[in-house]
């Protein structure tokens, strides 16, 4: 059966390890949103690296400045 449903989770890049997200994604996460406005480009490119490295299936969020 299609999930029709979007479970997004705001992460920071204090606090998205592998593992972390691994098991967020484990349990129906299939969305994460950075908020851009407490990001820098460095803290971005750890989030999109550490996230990919679990899945490609997972959206990418970004709330962007302003």
């Amino acid at each position: 059966m299609p999930k029709y449903t979007k479970i997004v989770a705001t992460l920071s890049d204090w606090n998205c390890e592998p593992d972390f997200v691994r098991s967020l994604f484990e349990n129906g996460m299939n969305v994460v949103r950075m908020n851009s406005a407490h990001l820098t480009k460095e803290g971005v490119l750890r989030m999109i690296h550490n996230i990919r490295s679990v899945s490609n299936e997972i959206a990418l969020l970004m709330d962007t400045k302003g």
